[in-house]
Formats: structure tokens, sequence, C-alpha cells
């Protein structure tokens, strides 16, 4: 009997691609894990991530088809949906093949051709149904009929609950070149990258949050042990990577977990960079020290808004007074550090005002961080903005959100017009100050020299902005 074929795909067509916004390249780890899983059975599989590789639908379509799948996973969300939705019925069309999509999107939006869908982290289940499936352990009617539950209401996603049975996750030379973080880094070399997920899920209740924009589910943090950390930490560094990318939604959310990390690295005397994703009200001055003695050079913080009001309307603290004052407190403790910084923002907020948004516009000058990067707030689904607002919103509506893209409705009180001028508003009055390019040029310059491709594309984003 012949060895069946699986294919992993993720699409690169859909609201991605229309925006101007310079964005970085992450691997889809759900895939990158569910390959991992089958080829410790042997399995035949291969994965065409076409965002990575920007290849078109037809393309997609194409390539799969000379590999003659059995199976088919499809990574899914809002974003990709139409284009997923496409691909599928074209797959169906050309031959027999058992589709699986997993991810994010709303049972009433799975196409009928889909024979099962896991919502969430779906990489340990789909391993369990592809092995099901080859063994001729089950028929796909079967496994079609015990998971249509997901396809008929919305379910809790499911999560991977212990990270440390997952393997480790496989990366080709090209790949390494491929997934890249798109903004500067204080080192003066080429960078090659390396990605790791220490921890899943984030307890916070910030009402935009949603699945879509993050790497993993759920409210539950759940985080591998430091040694399995910091050995994927080596072997990345064993296949040429320098610079490691820990795309947690939230690194410092567990103190213990940051410091096992940091120490293990230490007391292996391991020399490597990296950067992570933090909040704001996680760290102290400690900890950022012992992040910066590890090999941490970058931060990038949630910070979201420069007004109080907006700060607690959308949950992301208690008291955003307090909240701001931390956040200055915060960068100035890591400027003190020499770590370099990104300070994130989300414009458009439910009743923000453009008086609002100026309050945003002075904090991200106060704080004078590396990098400022705005996104415009989307109710995406899986947030808790969405579940108030999903029974007026429509389908137009949630298949085109974007949070790169000037949204189509706004919940903020200004026009979605007024909102794309005021993010390029804010972008020129920070990155054409003369004290932003004064000290970015001072830090980069070697940076720049040795990555002149990350300088191009930064450029162009630049002068894409609409005036």
């Amino acid at each position: 009997m012949p060895e069946k074929s699986i294919v992993l795909v993720r699409l690169n067509v859909g609201q991605a691609e229309k925006g101007q916004h310079p964005s970085h390249c992450t691997p889809p780890f759900s895939l990158k894990y569910l390959e991992a899983l089958l080829r410790q059975r042997a399995a035949m599989v291969r994965l065409i991530d076409a965002y990575a590789r920007h290849l078109t639908l037809t393309e997609v379509v194409d390539l799969a088809q000379t590999w003659q799948p059995d199976i088919i996973v499809v990574l899914v969300n809002v974003v990709n949906f139409t284009a997923s939705r496409a691909f599928i019925e074209e797959m169906k069309a050309r031959q027999d093949v058992f589709i699986i999509a997993m991810g994010q999107i709303l049972p009433a939006h799975i196409p009928d051709n889909i024979d099962v869908f896991l919502p969430g982290e779906g990489e340990q289940e789909a391993d369990r149904i592809i092995e099901r499936l080859l063994s001729g352990q089950t028929r796909a009617a079967e496994e079609m009929e015990q998971y249509r539950h997901f396809r008929e209401k919305e379910s809790s996603p499911i999560l991977v609950q212990n990270l440390d049975e997952l393997p480790v996750v496989p990366y080709t030379p090209q790949e390494l070149k491929t997934y890249q973080f798109i903004y500067p880094i204080r080192l003066s070399r080429r960078l090659t990258w390396g990605h790791i997920l220490s921890s899943r899920g984030c307890p916070y209740p910030c009402l935009f949050c949603s699945p879509v924009t993050r790497e993993s589910f759920g409210d539950t943090l759940r985080v591998r042990h430091a040694v399995s950390v910091v050995d994927e930490m080596e072997q990345l560094k064993g296949q040429g990577v320098n610079m490691i990318s820990f795309d947690d939604d939230n690194f410092t959310t567990s103190r213990t977990h940051v410091e096992g990390i940091c120490h293990e690295i230490q007391r292996r005397g391991l020399k490597i960079h990296w950067l992570i994703h933090g909040r704001i009200n996680n760290v102290d001055f400690e900890l950022l020290k012992l992040l910066r003695e590890s090999g941490c050079l970058h931060i990038r913080f949630g910070v979201e808004s420069g007004a109080s009001r907006v700060i607690e309307l959308t949950h992301k603290a208690v008291s955003g007074q307090e909240w701001i004052k931390r956040s200055k407190e915060v960068f100035a403790d890591t400027r003190q550090l020499n770590i370099a910084t990104t300070a994130l923002f989300v414009i458009g907020c439910p009743t923000e005002t453009q008086g609002d948004m100026e309050q945003t516009f002075q904090l991200a000058k106060d704080l004078r961080p590396d990098i400022v990067q705005l996104h415009f707030f989307m109710p995406y689904p899986g947030s808790r903005i969405y579940e108030q607002l999903k029974s007026t919103l429509k389908d137009e509506e949630v298949l085109s959100m974007y949070h790169y893209t000037v949204p189509r409705m706004t919940l903020s009180a200004v026009s979605t017009r007024q909102l794309e001028d005021m993010r390029v508003k804010i972008y020129r009055r920070i990155f054409f100050s003369p004290r932003f390019l004064w000290e970015h040029i001072y830090r980069y310059a070697p940076f720049y020299c040795h990555n002149t491709d990350i300088f191009f594309r930064l450029l162009k984003g630049v002068f894409s902005l609409k005036s």
C-alpha cells in the first residue's frame, strides 16, 4: 500500500496583503508542531507556507496538487478565510482529499466541504486524527461525525495542556532565513532569527485581545520547563541562529517562569541574544536587569493608549493613570539598562476621541521607545468586545477585519478617514522628529549596514504612508 501524503497549508491572501504596514513573518506554530509530530511517525508530510513564500492562491493549489495529498491541514482565521475557502473548494474539486481546518473561525463561516474543524490549538488532536486514518482504525465519515459539534456551535477552543509533551519544532535553513522579525536590533551583524514559544495563554481581560492576533489560545497560562526552552535555544544557535524571538503572547506573565529561563541560560553560559513581548505591570528594575544580563536586547510592550479613560475602558488596567505612570517608569528603566523597546498602541477604541489619540501621541513621545507601532482597534472573533457586538456585526465586516488596514467601521468617536489620517500624523511626528532620527541613526546604522533588506522594507513602509 503506497504511503499517504499529508500537506499542511498557511495561505498568503486575504486582508493582510492589502496592508502597507511592515509586518513580521513568524512561523505558523500550530502547523510546525503538527509537522514535528507527524515526522515522529515517519509520515510523508510537507508544509506550504504561502505567507512566508508570497505564493498566490493558484500557486498554492498547483503546488499542493503535485504532491497528490490524501490529507490536508489548513490554518484558518478571519484574515485568510476567503482564501482558505477558495483553496479548499479547489482542492476538493480536483481530488478526493480529507481536509482538517484548525484555528479561529466562527461555526457559521465553516465551509461545508471542511471534513473536520478543530478550534484552537489543534496540533495534537490533528495528529491523533491523522494517526487513526493512516492506520485504518477509523473511517473519514466516523471522524467527521465525532467533530461535528465544533461545526454547529461556538465551543471552547482546544488547548495543549502540557507543552513539554510537544516535540521540538524543526526548521530548514531556508525557513530560518524566511521567518524574520522586521524591526532593527542593536547588533552589528547579519541576523538569522529563531522563534520559540515558551508559554501559551494569557490571563488578562483586555477587551480587544483575540486569538486572531495571538500565537496561542485561552486565558490559562501554561509554561514549558526552563530546561526544555534553553535546550531549544541551544539547538537553534547550533543551526546558525544569532537572535531569538520569544513569540509568547506575554513572556512576563509568570515571574518564576522568566527567572527560571534566565537562570538556566546563565548556568549554561549560553551566549545568544533575544527579544520578548512583555507587560508593563509584570516587570520591575530587578527583573529587567536579569533579562538584560541573560541576553535580552529588546522588549515589546503593549502600552495601548495615552488616555487613562481608554486604558480603563479596554480593561488594560484598573487605573489608567497608574498604568501610564508605570509605563514611563518602565521605559526609563529599560533606557538605563540599555534594553531597546517597542511601544505598541491601539487607536480607534470604543468612544475614543481625537483628543484621546493626541494623548497617545504625547505618551509615545515621552516614553522615547526605539520603535512605535500603531494598530487599529478590531473587534475580532474571540475577543470580549466581539461577544458584546456579534449580534450587530455583518459577515462582510467580520471577514474584512485586519488591524493594519483602515477599518470599514469604527467604534470610536471619529470617522475611519480621520483614523487613517491620525495614524499617519502620529507616525510622521515621531519618526521624522530630529531627536528620533538622530537616536535611531546612532543606534541602528551598524545594523542596517548588515541588513540592508530590512532597511529598505522599513523605508518603503514609511514613505508609503498616505499624506
